[in-house]
């Protein structure tokens, strides 16, 4: 037994296993604290997105209906 580790220790090869194990594992936690991170705040801004387009369709059927109810008002811009 023992001659698959070719010399080395094998309590040392098992801690190394260990340690890089642990270290992968804290990798993925920042990961997937960070995917959650961005995706709260794509969610957020495709949220204000839609806001935003439903506020200027709003403003175009105003708009729309200001113009042909009311064509000889001067612009205001």
């Amino acid at each position: 037994s023992g001659e698959g580790w070719k010399g080395q220790d094998p309590f040392t090869d098992l801690h190394s296993l260990l340690m890089e194990i642990q270290a992968l594992r804290l990798q993925l936690e920042r990961s997937i604290q960070t995917n959650s991170t961005l995706q709260s705040r794509l969610e957020e801004q495709l949220a204000m997105g839609a806001e935003k387009a439903q506020e200027g369709a709003l403003t175009l059927a105003v708009q729309a209906l200001s113009i042909s109810e009311l064509p000889l008002q001067p612009d205001k811009h």
